[in-house]
């Protein structure tokens, strides 16, 4: 994989602004086919307050 593959897979994940996880390809279709709107983990929403409480 070239230098700028890797960085093209960085800047295109999409990540969970609260907790930090990282979608899958399939995770990504499921988003795409609006059959995932939150973090499976944490449960945020892109749109919502993305403070984390300790």
């Amino acid at each position: 994989m070239s230098k700028d593959q890797q960085t093209c897979d960085i800047c295109y994940q999409i990540k969970c602004r609260k907790c930090g996880w990282i979608a899958t390809d399939e995770d990504v279709l499921k988003i795409q086919r609006r059959e995932m709107t939150a973090c499976p983990d944490c449960g945020w929403v892109p749109g919502s307050e993305t403070t984390i409480t300790p």
